[in-house]
């Protein structure tokens, strides 16, 4: 059902890769670069088991501290802040306060991200995802 359900919804795309989309209006239903994710990451925190659980155009990412962390990019994005990047954190390591993720710092081969609780408190998750799309 899905397999053809997905097959569907692809025969109804069409993929442009000279778009701008900056300059003109898009056509619906299709593809371009611009508008396809570039980079995306689900990641644990914990301190006892953390790492990248899984993930596309991450090389790595470095532990900066408590709820404090930075993906970098396989493939860099074209310049610092050519890129959005949406993220969102789970529950805390022990499972009982959800926590909201910031990211800033956008730079073209990184993006430093940041856990914490509603009363501000940088905390650790073991459920940090993010998405980025933009130009690469």
């Amino acid at each position: 059902e899905w397999v053809y359900l997905a097959s569907r919804i692809a025969a109804s795309l069409t993929l442009n890769n000279n778009f701008d989309a900056g300059s003109t209006t898009p056509t619906i239903n299709t593809l371009y670069k611009e508008n396809i994710v570039k980079g995306w990451l689900n990641y644990n925190q914990v301190p006892t088991t953390p790492g990248i659980k899984d993930a596309f155009n991450v090389s790595s990412v470095t532990d900066a501290g408590t709820g404090l962390f930075t993906v970098n990019w396989a493939v860099s994005f074209t310049a610092p802040g050519r890129y959005a990047v949406v993220g969102t954190a789970g529950l805390d390591g022990g499972g009982t306060v959800p926590l909201y993720m910031q990211c800033e710092g956008v730079a073209a081969a990184s993006v430093a991200c940041r856990t914490r609780s509603d009363s501000g408190t940088l905390t650790d998750t073991s459920e940090a995802s993010l998405i980025a799309v933009g130009d690469q």
